[in-house]
C-alpha cells in the first residue's frame, strides 16, 4: 500500500523532471533457473541494489527529493515490513511499503538480511519507476518454471553412490557423485537474494502451522505436476520459541505437520554442537522426530552445521561425524549441511564453511568429503533401514531418552565417559548394532559381549565385514564416532 501527504503537487512536479533523467540501472549481474522438467536453463539479467541506489540519490537529489527506507513490525500480521518514502524539500512525501519477512524470521538475520536487500530494491526501484531485471513474464521466454519445495541453500549427501563434494553453480550443490540423486535434490538456482525470498515468503524455511493450508495446497499443486521429484517443507527444531510452533508442544507440533502437510518425508534441522558440548535437547528432537516418521511410515531427513558463526565453532571431524552418525541411527535416511558456501553476513561472521565465501575450499571442505565417502560405503547398513529401538548410555543420560537394556543376542554393552547412543535397526535378513561415541573431545572406550553363536561381525569402515566376534569385543570408538556390529536375524 501507499501513503502521502496532504499534497503532493510539489513533489509530482519534481519527481516527473526526475523521472525524464533517470535511467534504468545496468543489469551487471546474471541468474540461472533451471527446469527440474526437462533440464533446459533460462537466464536473467538483473541490477545489484547498490548501482540503483547510486542513480537514484544522484538524480532524485538534484531535484530535492530525499529517499529514506526504515522497516517496522507489524503486529497484526506479525511481519517486518519494510517503508519507503521520497520526500521532497517542500515537505511533502509519498511512501510505500513492502514486506521482507516474517517476525520470528528475526531469530535467523543473515536469512532476514537477504530478504530486506531484496525488499529494498523492489521497493525503492517500483516507487520511482525504473527497472533493476529482465521481464521473467515476458511472452517469449518459453517454460515459466516455479520453485520446487525442496530447493533451498542446503546440500544433501543421499546413502545412494560414491561419495564426494560437487558444486554445480551458484551457491547450491548437492553432495555426491550419483547422477540421480543429483538429479533428484537439484535446485532452483536464482538471485541467491531472490531465492532466499522465496524461501521465506513463498515457502517458508520453517514450517508454520498458521500457514499449514497453504504448505499443503501448494504440495498437491506441484507433486500433481511432477510426482518423481521430492517436494518438502524443513520443520523448526525443538528449540524455537514456543509462538513460532503454535503448538503446546514440540511432538504436537511435528504431528500436526505430519497430518496436514502432504509431503513424502519428514525434514528437520538442529544444530547441536555449541562451543565444545552439545546442546541437551538434541536427542529428544531426535526422538520425537524418528517416532513421527515411524508412526507416519516416512522417512526423515536431517543435517549436519557445517558452517561455523555465533556460538557455533569451525565443523571438525567429531563435530560432524556425531551429527551425522546419531542422525542415522535414529533412521536419518538423508544427510543435509547447512551450508556448502559461506554465506556473507555482517551480523553471524559467517566462516569456514566447505567452500569459502572468496571460493576457495577450506579444511572442512575435506572433512565433509570425507564423512561422505564414510557414510556412502555404508549405505548398506542404513539405506532402509528400519529402527527397532534407540537406547543410550551413560551416568547421565540426555533429556527424552531411555536407558540401554541388553536385548539377546546381545548380552551386555558397557561404555566409559559420557555414554553412547545405542540403535537396533533391522534390514532383510540383518540386524545391526550401531553405537555412537556422544562426547565430541575424548574417545570411548566400549566392552561388547555377544551370545555365543551369534555370528556377529563387525562392519568395517569401507562396509565390508571383518571376521566374526567369538563371544566378546574391546574397542575404543574416536569423538563422535560409530562403530556398527551386524548378524543375520535368527
Amino acid at each position: 500500500m501507499h501513503q502521502s501527504s496532504d499534497s503532493i503537487a510539489a513533489l509530482a512536479a519534481a519527481l516527473a523532471k526526475a523521472q525524464a533523467q533517470l535511467v534504468n540501472p545496468e543489469k551487471s549481474l546474471t541468474a540461472t533457473i533451471r527446469s527440474e522438467r526437462n533440464g533446459g536453463e533460462r537466464t536473467f539479467r538483473y541490477a545489484p541494489l547498490a548501482s540503483g541506489l547510486e542513480i537514484v540519490r544522484k538524480t532524485l537529489s538534484q531535484h530535492e527529493i530525499a529517499t529514506v527506507q526504515a522497516t517496522a513490525v507489524d503486529d497484526q500480521s506479525g511481519m517486518v515490513k519494510l517503508t519507503t518514502t521520497l520526500i521532497h524539500s517542500s515537505g511533502e512525501w509519498i511512501a510505500s511499503d513492502w514486506p521482507v519477512c516474517r517476525v520470528v524470521d528475526l531469530a535467523t538475520p543473515h536469512r532476514m538480511g537477504a530478504a530486506l536487500t531484496y525488499a529494498r530494491r523492489y521497493g525503492l526501484f517500483t516507487l520511482v519507476g525504473i527497472a533493476g531485471e529482465d521481464d521473467l513474464d515476458a511472452p517469449d521466454l518459453p517454460g515459466r518454471v516455479e520453485p520446487s519445495l525442496g530447493a533451498a541453500s542446503f546440500e544433501t549427501s543421499t546413502l545412494q553412490g560414491a561419495g564426494d563434494n560437487h558444486a554445480a553453480g551458484g551457491h547450491q550443490a548437492p553432495l555426491g557423485d550419483n547422477r540421480r540423486a543429483r538429479d533428484r535434490l537439484r535446485p532452483v538456482v536464482l538471485d541467491p537474494e531472490l531465492s532466499t525470498l522465496l524461501r521465506e515468503q513463498l515457502l517458508g524455511e520453517f514450517a508454520e502451522l498458521d500457514s499449514s493450508d497453504a504448505l499443503a495446497a501448494w504440495a498437491k499443486r506441484i507433486q500433481a505436476r511432477d510426482a518423481d521429484h521430492p517436494c518438502y517443507v524443513n520443520l523448526y527444531p525443538n528449540y524455537a520459541p514456543p509462538d513460532a510452533l503454535g503448538t503446546p508442544t514440540y511432538a504436537a507440533y511435528v504431528e500436526r505437520f505430519v497430518a496436514e502437510v502432504p509431503v513424502s518425508f519428514i525434514s528437520f534441522d538442529h544444530y547441536p554442537v555449541v562451543g565444545q558440548s552439545l546442546r541437551g535437547e538434541w536427542y529428544a528432537n531426535l526422538e520425537v522426530v524418528s517416532a513421527a516418521a515411524r508412526k507416519a511410515n516416512k522417512s526423515f531427513w536431517a543435517f549436519a552445521l557445517a558452517v561455523a558463526h555465533g556460538p557455533y565453532p569451525v565443523p571438525t571431524v567429531a563435530h560432524l561425524r556425531v551429527q551425522a552418525y546419531s542422525n542415522l541411527a535414529y533412521g536419518a535416511q538423508g544427510l543435509q549441511y547447512f551450508t556448502y558456501w559461506t554465506t556473507k553476513s555482517d551480523t553471524w561472521n559467517f566462516h569456514e564453511g566447505p567452500i569459502r565465501a572468496d571460493g576457495t575450499r577450506s579444511p572442512v571442505y575435506d572433512r565433509v568429503r570425507d564423512l561422505n565417502r564414510e557414510v556412502q560405503a555404508m549405505r548398506a547398513v542404513f539405506l532402509g533401514a528400519r529402527v527397532l529401538s534407540v537406547t543410550h548410555t551413560g551416568a547421565a543420560l540426555p533429556a527424552g531418552t531411555r536407558r540401554f537394556a541388553a536385548e539377546a543376542p546381545v548380552e551386555s554393552l558397557e561404555t566409559a565417559g559420557q555414554g553412547a547412543v545405542v540403535s537396533r535397526l533391522a534390514k532383510a535378513d540383518r540386524q545391526f548394532l550401531v553405537v555412537v561415541n556422544r562426547d565430541i573431545n575424548a574417545g570411548m572406550r566400549m566392552d561388547l559381549r555377544f551370545k555365543q553363536g551369534t555370528g556377529a561381525r563387525l562392519v568395517k569402515r569401507d562396509g565390508s565385514l571383518a571376521d566374526e566376534v567369538k563371544t566378546a569385543a574391546r574397542i575404543d570408538v574416536a569423538p563422535g564416532d560409530a562403530v556398527v556390529f551386524t548378524w543375520l536375524a535368527g
